[in-house]
C-alpha cells in the first residue's frame, strides 16, 4: 500500500466516526463534520483536501518496532515526535548496553580515586577490554592512571558515556514517547468519543510536559523492569484498577533493530466513564513505585492497517 493510500484509508476509517458526533470548536459553535480528520494530539480539523498536512504515525515509534496506524498533523509530528522517538530509542540503548554496545564499543571513562581518563570499553571474549586513546588525554594523567592501578587493588569505577551523537539521555521524555504512543492506541481502539472526553485533556498536556518538568508523575508511564515483564499479559490496552481506582492500563512491548530484546512499557490513562478526569487525577496523586495494578479486560492487540482489516473498535463507544 502506498504511502498516501495507506493515509487515504485511515482518514475514511476515522472520518466516518465523525459522522455521529458533533464538536464544540474553540470558537465557540457547536459543528457536525463530514468527510474530515481530528488529529488526536491537537484536535485540529482535516478535511480531504489537506491530507497532505497530515502524517503516518507509528505506535510505538517505528525505531523501536512500531507500526504506523494513525494520522497525526505535520505540526505535532515535528514538536512532538521525532525528538520524543529518539529519547525512547536511547534509554532502550541504554537499558541494552550490556548485551548491545558493549560488544560494538562505547565511550567510557574509567577513574580509579580522583584520577580518570578517556577510554574505549569494549566486551569481547568474556573479557570487558579498555583501551584509552592518548589523543583524548593527558599523558601525565595516564601515567597517574596506571601508577594507581597497580598499587590499589579496591574497586574501580566505570562511567559510561549515554549519548548518541549531540542528545543526552531524557528518561522523562522516554516517558512522555510511551504515554504518547498508549494515547494514540486509545484512539485507535476507542475512537473519537474517548479522547474528546475532558479526561483526556490531562493526558494530552502530561505528553506535552513530561519532557521538561521534573515535577511531573513520572510513574503515569515508564518502562518495567526486567523481573517485571508482567508475563501472563499479552501487549495490548486492557480495563484496570490502579490502587483500587478504575483506568485503562497499556502494555507495550519494544524492540531495537539492532537487538531482538524485548522491553516492555507501561502507561496508565483515564477510565472511559472518568469523563472529567477526577479519578484519574486521584490515580496520578497515588502513583510510586509499590502502586498495585490489578489487569481486567483486553480490548485489543497492536493495529495493523491493511485493506482487510478495517480498523474497526471493539468498543461500543465508537
Amino acid at each position: 500500500m502506498s504511502n498516501y493510500k495507506k493515509k487515504k484509508f485511515i482518514f475514511d476509517v476515522f472520518s466516518k466516526q465523525l459522522n455521529d458526533i458533533k464538536i464544540q470548536t474553540v470558537e465557540g459553535p457547536i459543528i457536525q463534520l463530514i468527510d474530515s480528520y481530528v488529529c488526536p494530539l491537537c484536535l485540529e480539523i482535516f478535511t480531504i483536501d489537506k491530507i497532505s498536512e497530515l502524517t503516518v504515525e507509528h505506535i510505538p515509534p517505528k525505531s523501536v518496532g512500531g507500526t504506523g496506524s494513525i494520522l497525526t498533523c505535520k505540526h505535532c509530528n515535528n514538536t512532538c515526535g521525532k525528538d520524543l522517538a529518539i529519547a525512547l530509542q536511547l534509554e532502550l540503548q541504554i537499558r541494552d548496553f550490556d548485551s548491545v554496545q558493549l560488544k560494538d564499543g562505547v565511550d567510557s571513562k574509567v577513574q580509579c580515586n580522583d584520577i580518570s581518563v578517556n577510554c574505549i570499553t569494549k566486551y569481547q571474549d568474556k573479557k570487558i577490554l579498555f583501551t584509552i586513546d592518548e589523543k583524548r588525554n593527558n599523558p601525565g594523567t595516564i601515567s597517574q592512571l596506571f601508577s594507581e592501578l597497580k598499587n590499589n587493588t579496591g574497586e574501580y569505577t566505570i562511567k559510561v558515556d549515554s549519548k548518541i551523537g549531540n542528545k543526552p539521555r531524557n528518561i522523562e521524555a522516554a516517558n512522555a514517547s510511551i504515554l504518547k504512543s498508549a494515547y494514540l492506541l486509545a484512539f485507535w481502539c476507542l475512537g473519537y468519543r474517548y479522547i474528546l472526553h475532558d479526561s483526556l485533556k490531562i493526558v494530552r498536556k502530561l505528553i506535552e510536559e513530561l519532557p521538561t518538568r521534573t515535577d511531573c508523575p513520572g510513574f503515569v508511564a515508564f518502562i518495567v523492569k526486567e523481573t517485571l515483564l508482567i508475563k501472563n499479559n499479552r501487549e495490548g490496552l486492557y480495563t484496570a484498577k490502579v490502587n483500587g481506582l478504575d483506568c485503562l492500563v497499556v502494555l507495550m512491548d519494544m524492540t531495537l533493530i539492532e537487538h531482538p530484546k524485548r522491553h516492555r512499557a507501561i502507561a496508565i490513562l483515564p477510565h472511559h466513564e472518568d469523563t472529567s478526569g477526577v479519578v484519574y487525577k486521584r490515580i496520578i496523586d497515588s502513583l510510586g513505585p509499590e502502586m498495585k495494578i490489578t489487569f481486567g479486560y483486553r480490548y485489543h492487540k497492536w493495529p495493523k492497517v491493511t485493506h482487510n482489516n478495517h480498523c474497526s473498535c471493539p468498543y461500543d463507544l465508537c
